[in-house]
């Protein structure tokens, strides 16, 4: 493949200076690639409305908090691109190599399913890095993992096409509502033949999680009601 146009989501809700942070460092190190952002149905729209008002960025808007992999789904939607790259609000990018590297993989490798970067984790409180402890990184080569992490990665949008749900819906299960969703995902393309990866740099920060802390009412779902495959599809997966 060559050439691949690149294009960058972002799904938030209740935006905050994370947002902020996180355009800006787009400003810096990715300003031609086009961007499209989600609101997930915050009750104030007005916040993301000024947040976004920047020349590269497209804001969608859901009319009601529908959870991430729909906002996923949205912004992959709004995007004319063949490779999509999918950000939280509250990454931050350090690099002008991110969207040259993951460019370049999916460029030079074929059978690609999803692919992401090490993570710096930050300490809103302090601004200071946690630990990269739980994280799959790689000193040198793309290391095969079986999803990239959710808070920042990449795909290809004709990947993202042949993604079939459970209910017959194409691309991340909404039904997920807001947890394993990038997971589910790279389980359906390993399916079809395309594998997931994590590159070895450069590495992003992420200022803490906040699917939960801003999302109340979808935090009441059981995660193990979220995360359960059925014993036929996961032997389907195994084979």
């Amino acid at each position: 493949m060559e050439n691949l146009r690149v294009g960058i989501g972002v799904s938030t809700y209740n935006p905050d200076s994370r947002l902020v942070r996180l355009l800006d460092s787009l400003e810096e190190f990715a300003s031609n690639v086009p961007i499209v952002v989600v609101d997930d149905g915050s009750p104030d729209p007005s916040t993301a409305l000024n947040i976004c008002a920047r020349d590269n960025v497209n804001l969608v808007r859901h009319d009601k908090n529908r959870g991430i992999p729909s906002a996923w789904n949205t912004a992959v939607k709004n995007l004319d691109v063949d490779l999509v790259i999918m950000l939280n609000d509250d990454i931050c990018i350090i690099s002008e190599y991110l969207v040259e590297s993951i460019k370049y993989f999916f460029e030079n490798n074929e059978n690609i399913g999803g692919a992401g970067w090490p993570l710096i984790h930050i300490d809103p409180a302090t601004g200071n890095p946690r630990s990269t402890e739980g994280f799959p990184t790689f000193d040198a080569d793309p290391g095969l993992v079986g999803a990239p992490v959710g808070c920042s990665f990449g795909f290809l949008k004709k990947c993202w096409e042949l993604i079939k749900n459970e209910d017959g819906s194409t691309g991340f299960w909404e039904d997920l509502v807001s947890f394993y969703e990038e997971t589910m995902a790279g389980f359906r393309l390993a399916e079809k033949g395309y594998y997931s990866f994590m590159l070895p740099s450069p590495p992003v920060e992420h200022w803490g999680s906040r699917t939960f802390s801003l999302n109340p009412e979808l935090a009441t779902r059981e995660v193990n009601e979220n995360s359960y495959v059925k014993p036929e599809e996961y032997q389907k997966i195994l084979e």
